[in-house]
């Protein structure tokens, strides 16, 4: 079958779309917490509470609740109240009753600012709910600059008390990351790239699934992929020995 240039690159895009259809993901979430949740549980906290979505992306928390979300972003998006940077959010002091943060730490250049200027807009006794990955390569490239272990992530928040933490992607999914990164290493060049990322998605499916059952395991906080944290907001940090008692992996 003789194919002209443009013809060929259509089969080739269609080949590639079907692929991308069947291919796993490379992330499965075993958090136990989710910012639904969280939103649920604010709410019924709070009448009329004030949400900030920080690096809001195209996630959508709208609730028929009785909520009043505003969602930033550095660029516009779908659902972009107001463009601002993280590090200077453009809002008042205590004006809101919760934040939350997803996968936005890793992308910013100061996350301790970033942090500060989340804790200076949140009400005292306000929530924050962050998720932020561990052992996860660089995802949109050259905007990725920064990891937490579970302590560090903690310690980062140190102006909270804490509510509940825990693990969002498990060591199956770090390990599942890993191996496409090699592969993507390895075959780096158009169809042969793609073919050999869905074939290793789909062999590295079954430790992805394994993760449901190691994430009640001590040992899964020092190998995770990602955790989240939820906390309250104090007058007064904690100090670095009370973090460092929070450890709760295994080494």
């Amino acid at each position: 079958m003789d194919l002209r240039p443009a013809e060929s690159r259509q089969l080739g895009e269609r080949l590639k779309m079907r692929l991308q259809s069947y291919a796993p993901q490379k992330t499965v979430s075993v958090c136990d917490y989710s910012p639904e949740d969280f939103i649920a549980d604010i709410t019924r906290d709070y009448s009329g509470c004030r949400i900030l979505v920080v690096g809001a992306g195209d996630m959508d928390f709208r609730t028929s609740q009785n909520v009043d979300i505003t969602y930033s972003d550095v660029a516009l998006g779908p659902l972009t109240d107001v463009i601002s940077d993280a590090h200077d959010l453009p809002f008042e002091d205590d004006s809101f009753d919760a934040v939350i943060a997803v996968a936005v730490l890793e992308h910013v250049l100061d996350p301790t600012r970033v942090a500060n200027e989340i804790t200076r807009v949140l009400k005292l006794g306000g929530h924050v709910y962050a998720n932020t990955p561990f052992m996860q390569q660089v995802h949109m490239g050259r905007y990725d600059f920064v990891r937490f272990s579970h302590l560090g992530h903690r310690r980062l928040w140190r102006h909270f008390e804490e509510v509940r933490s825990g693990v969002s992607n498990g060591p199956g999914v770090a390990l599942s990351w890993a191996a496409e990164y090699l592969a993507r290493t390895i075959f780096h060049k158009g169809k042969i790239e793609t073919l050999a990322v869905y074939l290793v998605r789909a062999l590295m499916a079954p430790f992805r699934w394994l993760d449901r059952f190691l994430v009640t395991r001590s040992g899964v906080f020092d190998a995770a992929s990602a955790y989240y944290f939820v906390g309250r907001k104090l007058g007064a940090p904690i100090s670095d020995r009370e973090i460092l008692a929070q450890y709760r992996g295994k080494q």
